[in-house]
């Protein structure tokens, strides 16, 4: 016989957690304005008095909605990956992907070597077959370009130089090669692992970046070398990062990530002072937060439970890279 039981809905006096998110109702207009706001702005101040609700919102509505991501297990696809390795004919499977994550995860388990390995599995030839996903708003195929760029900053940081022209070779768009190298070069600032590697993608990228001419349409690239090249050196090319974003349409974000490199560098005056005129109260505490994270992460003084905040939410926020369509 099974044991009956009864689960009830209500927790009374305290807050709904993430487990109980199937029984929290009725401010689904709440969770949808904030779920737009936060993927609008990356940041959001939740105000109201004690016991308004505030916490069952953001526990219960707010990251069941997709706001914190849990990776998949690391040692799942390395048993999917050994399974597959064995059967024939496996070569002629596209598995860029599996190879991809798998890099990733193992150079952040510090496992170089492993990490290499995976790479060299990399066929350059279909790389493109995984950038050409219809769905989610160009979210996957970013998710896709972001992986790619990791790799070539694992790449750069042991100097395989033919590693990172094999994965290179497949984007012929100057915006995405510029995009990749700065992204690449900016992981080993912030890594504090390869400085000389670090300076020679920032030169890449900036040749690519000379090559693009003019361009009318979203320039993400733009936006990834004002990022890398204030990180840098902060002092000496921020001038040159203003100027590398000047007139963009996207221009809060690129500002987001040029005071967060001034804050990584404890240039916290210097920061504010950058502030663009005439901003939103909102616009002015997102700044404000970029810059007290860049610092936290200069100083390695994330603990525990923001690393892994960072790690878990959202990509498209928190390591922002954005694809240009190859084809168009």
């Amino acid at each position: 016989m099974f044991e009956d039981f009864q689960i009830c809905p209500y927790t009374g006096l305290r807050s709904f957690t993430e487990e109980e998110s199937l029984y929290f109702k009725g401010r689904e207009e709440d969770i949808d304005a904030a779920t737009a706001q936060l993927q609008k702005n990356k940041f959001l101040m939740l105000t109201g008095a004690s016991g308004d609700g505030k916490s069952s919102l953001v526990y219960a509505g707010i990251i069941p909605n997709g706001f914190i991501v849990k990776p998949a297990r690391y040692e799942i696809f390395q048993r999917l990956e050994a399974e597959l390795s064995g059967r024939e004919n496996i070569d002629q499977v596209d598995l860029n992907w599996l190879y991809l994550y798998l890099g990733e995860m193992a150079y952040k388990d510090n496992e170089v070597e492993v990490a290499l390995s995976y790479y060299q599995k990399i066929n350059p030839d279909n790389l493109l077959n995984i950038l050409r996903s219809k769905e989610f708003g160009n979210q996957i195929n970013n998710h896709s370009l972001r992986l790619i760029a990791s790799a070539i900053e694992v790449l750069a940081n042991t100097e395989d130089f033919e590693g990172i022209k094999g994965l290179m070779r497949p984007f012929n768009k100057a915006i995405n090669r510029s995009s990749l190298y700065a992204y690449a070069a900016k992981g080993l600032l912030y890594k504090k692992t390869n400085s000389e590697m670090a300076e020679r993608l920032l030169d890449s990228a900036r040749v690519e970046f000379n090559r693009t001419g003019i361009v009318t349409t979203f320039q993400p690239h733009r936006i990834q070398l004002a990022y890398a090249n204030t990180l840098y050196d902060p002092k000496r090319n921020v001038d040159e990062s203003f100027r590398i974003i000047k007139n963009l349409p996207q221009k809060i974000l690129a500002n987001q990530f040029i005071v967060r490199s001034l804050g990584f560098h404890a240039y916290l005056y210097e920061a504010k002072s950058h502030f663009p005129e005439n901003i939103s109260d909102g616009d002015q505490a997102i700044l404000l937060s970029e810059i007290l994270y860049g610092y936290a992460e200069g100083k390695g003084e994330l603990n525990d439970k923001w690393s892994k905040f960072q790690e878990n939410y959202l990509w498209n926020i928190t390591r922002w890279i954005f694809y240009i369509d190859e084809s168009s």
